[in-house]
Order: C-alpha cells, then sequence, then structure tokens
C-alpha cells in the first residue's frame, strides 16, 4: 500500500514538535487584610518564571487589577518575554474596593468633589502592608525598579 500526503506549504517536523502553551508566567493570587483600608484586598501576582538573579527583578503595582484580565496582562507579559523585550518584571495587580474612587487620588487632599479622600490609607496599606507582604512572600529584599500604573487617575496611587 502507497502512502501519499500533500501539503500546499513545508512544515518542518521541528516546528510541529514544538511544545505548546509554555508558560513564562504564573498567575497567583493572594487576599490581605488591610487594617489602613479596613477591608480585604485581592492582589494578582504574575510571577516570571525561570528567574536566575532576584536581584535583577523589578516590581510593577498596578492599580484596578480587576480589569488585567480584560486587558490581557498575562498575554502581553508572555510575548514580550517570548520576544526577549522584558526584563524580569513582578506584577502586582491590585484590586479596587468599593470606594475607588475615595481611595485613589493625591494623597495630601481630596480633589475638588472630594474624592481621593482615602487615598493616604491607601499609600499607608501600599508601604506598610503590601509592600512588606511581597517582600516577604517572595524572599526578594530589594528590587531593582520599582513603579506604579494604574488608568486615568488610577495612576496617582
Amino acid at each position: 500500500m502507497e502512502y501519499v500526503h500533500q501539503f500546499s506549504t513545508r512544515i518542518h517536523i521541528f516546528e510541529i514538535m514544538q511544545p505548546a502553551n509554555i508558560s513564562r508566567v504564573i498567575k497567583e493570587k493572594m487576599i490581605i487584610r488591610s487594617a489602613f483600608l479596613e477591608r480585604r484586598v485581592t492582589i494578582d501576582f504574575y510571577i516570571p518564571k525561570k528567574v536566575t538573579d532576584s536581584a535583577e527583578i523589578s516590581l510593577l503595582l498596578i492599580n484596578d487589577g480587576q480589569n488585567m484580565e480584560e486587558l490581557g496582562l498575562a498575554k502581553i507579559l508572555e510575548r514580550l518575554y517570548q520576544e526577549w523585550r522584558l526584563r524580569p518584571l513582578l506584577c502586582a495587580a491590585i484590586h479596587t474596593g468599593p470606594q475607588r474612587k475615595m481611595e485613589y487620588g493625591v494623597a495630601a487632599k481630596a480633589d475638588y468633589l472630594g474624592r481621593g479622600a482615602k487615598a493616604g490609607s491607601y499609600t499607608s496599606f501600599i508601604i506598610k502592608e503590601l509592600l512588606p507582604c511581597i517582600h516577604d512572600k517572595f524572599t526578594i529584599s530589594s528590587f531593582k525598579e520599582r513603579a506604579f500604573a494604574g488608568f486615568s487617575k488610577m495612576g496617582l496611587g
């Protein structure tokens, strides 16, 4: 019996055999009870795999963390790592609470509509609760760089 198979394009066997879904990012959820915000805060961590030197990892805190799936953050990170366009980056996506407009803002004072009145408490949560928790959980004494991200006014955290 003769077997004949026609291909419209040539495919190399090694292209077919590439492992599917090799993830370079691990997503992990954590809930912190915040005394400053008087609520439970959910944080989604996007952790790079295979970090050889913890001194090379940077930290990105992201407000409105509940929107990261919609934004496609994991896929963006995967692509950037695959293309070697991103150094190790630990992302902490902080979910908002019911008083979002009060917690986000400039810590010194509320805006003309009274929004941001709890921004000082949010800052205290970040500095005194979240950052120590991150350092402890991931056993990283310091990060190469630290940054905060958000959308519109939410980048003020």
